[in-house]
Order: C-alpha cells, then sequence, then structure tokens
C-alpha cells in the first residue's frame, strides 16, 4: 500500500516539475529552493495522507480518481503563491500540463486494458501509476522540450480579453473528457478511449494556434513599437536642433558683449580689485553653462532625452541630481534607451506636482554589457501597484506610468531586472539589464 501511494505522491510531483518548468527562468534560486522544499514537504505529508485513506477505503476505483483530480490542487497553491502576479500565465500552464497528463493517463488505461483485463480491479490501480510514472520518465525530453517554452510572452497573456481565452483554452478542451471519467467505473469504452486519443491532435493544433497568435500580436505591437520611436526620435530631434538654435543665438548675444566683458575686467585689474574680478569671472562661467548643452553620449538621440528632460524638471523648480556614465558607444540600442528614459523621466516630473520639495534624482551608469537605472523622485500621492509589483498605467493615475507593454519588451529584450517602491514621500524605480541582447 505504501508503495502505491508514493507512486501516486510522485505522479504528482511529476506534475509540479512540468509547471516549474514553465516557470524555471523567471525564478531566482533561493525562489527555486523554497519553492522545492514546500513541494517535498508536502508531498511527505500527502503520503501519510494517501496511505490512512486507501488504508480504510482499499484499492476502488473511485477513491483513486478523485486523488488524481484533486492532488494537485496543494501544489498549485504553493506554485501561485511562491509566483504571485501571474494568474493567467498559472492557468494556462496547469491547463496545458492537464492535458498531457490526461493524454498520458489515457495511454496508461490502454495498455492495462490490452494487457490486464483479466486482472483484478485492485491490482489494476496499483499498476496503473506506475506506467502512468514510466510515460513520464520516458518522454521527459520532450517534456522539459517543450514546457520550457510553453509560455507564450506576459504582455500576450495579460492583453484582455484575448490573455483570458488563452489562458482558458487548454482547460476548456479537457473539461469535457474530465466529466465523463468523473464516476467510480474502472472501465470505459473504446470509443471513449479513441476519442480521448483525439486530445493529442487538439494539443498540437492548440498550442500551434497559440503561437502563431501570439506572434502576430507580438509583430503588431512591436510595430507600433518602432512608429512611437520614430515619432519620438523626431519630436528629440526638432527641440534638440531648437535647443542647439536657441544655444546659438545665447552665445552670439555673448559673443557681442565680450568685448566690454573684457574691458571690465580689464578696468578691475588696473584698479587692482582682485576680489570684484574673480566674482565677475565666476559669474561668466555660470552664464556659460546655462546655455551650453551637456553632452552624455555621443548618441544624439539619447543625449536629447536626457538633456530636454533634465531642463524641463529644472524649468518646474524640480530639484535635479543626476549622476550619468555612458561610453562612447552603447550596448544598448539607442532609440531603446532614449524612449525608456522619456518615457521614465515624464512620469518622474510629473509625480513631483504637488510636492512641497520637488526633487528627482537620476542615476545611469553603463559599463560594458551590464546597466544600471534608478530614478528616484518626490510623490505624495500613493501609487496603486498592479499584481507584478509596479504602478498601475491608469490615465487617472499620475506618476510611474511603467507596467506599460513598452517597459515589458525593454525588459525581455535586454533580460532586464526592475524594482519599485515608495515611501517616506519618494518613489524608486530600479533597472538593471544586460545590453546588446
Amino acid at each position: 500500500m505504501l508503495i502505491f501511494c508514493a507512486a501516486v505522491v510522485f505522479l504528482q510531483l511529476a506534475g509540479a516539475y512540468l509547471r516549474f518548468l514553465a516557470f524555471r527562468d523567471q525564478m531566482n534560486e533561493g525562489e527555486v529552493w523554497s519553492l522545492w522544499r514546500k513541494f517535498v514537504t508536502w508531498s511527505g505529508v500527502s503520503l501519510f495522507i494517501y496511505w490512512g485513506l486507501f488504508w480504510s477505503t482499499g484499492l476502488v476505483t473511485g477513491t483513486y480518481k478523485a486523488v488524481l483530480m484533486l492532488g494537485w490542487i496543494p501544489y498549485m497553491i504553493i506554485f501561485v503563491r511562491a509566483l504571485p502576479g501571474r494568474l493567467l500565465s498559472h492557468v494556462f500552464v496547469l491547463g496545458m500540463v492537464a492535458l498531457w497528463s490526461f493524454i498520458t493517463h489515457n495511454w496508461s488505461n490502454i495498455a492495462v486494458t490490452v494487457f490486464m483485463s483479466n486482472e483484478a480491479e485492485q491490482t489494476i490501480i496499483f499498476i496503473h501509476p506506475l506506467l502512468y510514472l514510466m510515460w513520464f520518465v520516458l518522454l521527459l525530453p520532450i517534456e522539459w522540450r517543450f514546457f520550457s517554452r510553453v509560455l507564450p510572452d506576459q504582455a500576450f497573456l495579460l492583453h484582455q480579453p484575448v490573455g483570458i481565452y488563452i489562458a482558458l483554452l487548454p482547460i476548456i478542451m479537457l473539461s469535457g473528457h474530465i466529466v465523463l471519467i468523473a464516476d467510480g467505473q474502472l472501465w470505459h469504452t473504446w470509443a471513449e478511449r479513441i476519442s480521448r486519443l483525439c486530445l493529442l491532435i487538439g494539443f498540437v493544433f492548440a498550442y500551434r494556434y497559440i503561437i502563431v497568435a501570439a506572434r502576430r500580436f507580438y509583430d503588431r505591437e512591436m510595430d507600433r513599437h518602432n512608429g512611437e520611436i520614430m515619432e519620438r526620435e523626431i519630436v528629440y530631434l526638432e527641440e534638440y536642433q531648437k535647443l542647439i538654435q536657441d544655444n546659438k543665438i545665447q552665445a552670439e548675444k555673448m559673443q557681442e558683449n565680450l568685448l566690454s566683458r573684457y574691458e571690465t575686467l580689464q578696468m578691475l585689474l588696473n584698479r587692482g580689485d582682485v576680489a570684484a574680478a574673480k566674482k565677475f569671472i565666476a559669474g561668466q562661467e555660470q552664464l556659460l553653462a546655462t546655455v551650453s548643452i551637456r553632452s552624455y553620449c555621443n548618441s544624439p538621440i539619447v543625449n536629447a532625452a536626457i538633456s530636454l528632460y533634465l531642463r524641463r524638471a529644472e524649468a518646474q523648480g524640480i530639484t535635479v541630481r543626476q549622476k550619468i556614465n555612458l561610453p562612447k558607444t552603447l550596448a544598448t540600442d539607442e532609440n531603446d534607451l532614449a524612449v525608456l528614459l522619456s518615457n521614465l523621466l515624464e512620469n518622474a516630473i510629473q509625480a513631483c506636482a504637488g510636492s512641497p520639495k520637488p526633487e528627482l534624482s537620476i542615476v545611469l551608469q553603463h559599463n560594458g554589457r551590464q546597466c544600471v537605472l534608478e530614478i528616484v523622485n518626490s510623490c505624495v500621492k500613493e501609487l496603486r501597484l498592479g499584481d507584478d509589483g509596479l504602478p498601475e498605467t491608469k490615465h487617472a493615475q499620475a506618476g510611474h506610468g511603467i507596467g506599460t507593454l513598452s517597459l515589458k519588451n525593454f525588459l525581455a529584450k535586454y533580460d532586464g531586472y526592475v524594482d519599485f517602491s515608495q515611501e517616506r514621500g519618494q518613489v524608486r524605480l530600479f533597472i538593471y539589464w544586460e545590453g546588446g541582447k
């Protein structure tokens, strides 16, 4: 009896492992160890629960089916709590794993029907999970390859209402067959078994449909995103050109007055007033600083985005602090970086509105392939956070509207990590990514 219960537990762990494969790349080492400690702990508890249950009822079809149909629930709860904010992804992966498990379950049924039709019910029930595990082990290379890539882009699932339909599609396909076998009957007709085999065809076509739909969605969003980039580039260049022209006009005015400034300085030196001469020179240096465009990098697009938004913040009375270290050659695509900076700085400036002491700090380090961006700004309004831990992007909510498809595509493209926090009247956004991917 204990061997049978252990086989059932390993069967449920196999399903949890397939779901884990879909999310493995989204978890760090600590999260993986924590998840599997909880899985193993619950497996030990469930082993004795099943042992007591089957000891009291015996190896009967009704109890066995109930355990198979309900035993995945605790593992699913553990998984959802370990990776919150991904409900649609969890539902989709659960459905795909359930479809695959049901197909292998049916193969096991066919095997016992062909070779063990004359055996006792208890013997067949005892052998069935062992056959199930045999299929799992034999197909593990295919399962590992497939379920490691089964999850479509998160933005696709979050696109309503298509995302909900896609997430529920595998479960909808399976629900009809589940209803038919949710009884205490051990044997079903060959017509029912063959219809279950058709699930494999439906499984393949469903997944193919989802991948094609996701690719079309991604291409469409990328076209829209590229259009936005081109529009922003035009705006950047126009404002940048205007800024250069304004600086040129101011420089010409300064040049016209340069001779008189020299005469003033010469007069102060001739009469020996060195302190006044130093003060006059310092004033001229400050004036030159106000009409210059600081060069942060060789890219005019990125440089214009930083210069324009920091200048705009200062014009609105926001205290600006910046530490920017960009190399001559950027590993990150300059268009992607310019759009990211403009979106985040614009949101940060909006968030400063209403603050008694508006402040904005930006740190941007781009060293080889390793890139770090941190933006800290004043924000008196408490922001509503979405399931992903980022502020919701609603028009009624000003501030760090960073929960957008543009940012998610950027992070996905450059293998990025983002962290957001708000406390004591300030919000902090930290982004790390690998350039050049």
